[in-house]
């Protein structure tokens, strides 16, 4: 009767691990959200996902190739249904494309190739940002310029910024709800639309958001 019981218990074990690796064999890596800080020379991803099982390792695949050839692999850092990664020292102004390897424990799943850009994600909003170079300018009016100058204009004098990022388009009136909680555009019928009627004082308040 034990034997008989004992058998019972390892063949339940069986199926339900059979069930339980059909489950995920038929479930996708849901992206629920990728924040990529693309800079000059480095980048950062943070993402979080949806799975049935937390991943066990995560690995980051970039080349300068659309077809991935000659890619570098980076490892993940995994904490749950998260993970990260940071690469320095990559070329400068250089187009990059990645893809990620998910270990779950049972198989290897390599996702599609893709363009690597800055993108931000704020309540399931995503925004695309471009990392510009900085350097060293000359600003202000010249004497050729006269009187058609105000004073405060004057010198010309040396500003130098540092690396930064701007935004690919105009921020959303989508990503303006996301970031402040309400549109105050009066064209409001596109939420791809840029947003509108917002003071310098409000665009302060959502840089900080």
């Amino acid at each position: 009767m034990k034997k008989t019981l004992l058998i019972l218990s390892i063949i339940t074990l069986i199926l339900a691990g059979c069930k339980k690796f059909d489950e995920i064999e038929a479930s996708k890596v849901e992206i629920i959200e990728e924040n990529i800080e693309k800079g000059w020379d480095y980048i950062k991803i943070n993402v979080e996902y949806d799975y049935p099982v937390e991943l066990e390792a995560v690995t980051l695949y970039l080349s300068e190739k659309e077809d991935m050839s000659g890619a570098e692999s980076y490892c993940c850092n995994v904490e749950g249904k998260k993970f990260s990664v940071e690469v320095e020292r990559l070329k400068g102004g250089v187009d990059y494309y990645y893809c990620y390897e998910y270990d779950n424990g049972y198989n290897v799943i390599r996702t599609e190739n893709k363009l690597l850009v800055c993108k931000f994600t704020v309540n399931g909003v995503s925004f695309t940002m471009i990392a510009v170079e900085g350097g060293t300018f000359q600003m202000g009016a010249t004497s050729e310029q006269g009187g058609d100058a105000y004073n405060d204009e004057k010198p010309v004098h040396s500003v130098t910024l540092s690396d930064y990022y701007i935004g690919e388009t105009e921020v959303t009136q989508e990503l303006w709800t996301a970031v402040m909680g309400s549109n105050p555009s009066s064209f409001s019928n596109n939420p791809q639309r840029p947003v509108e009627q917002v003071s310098w004082n409000d665009c302060q308040e959502f840089i900080k958001k």
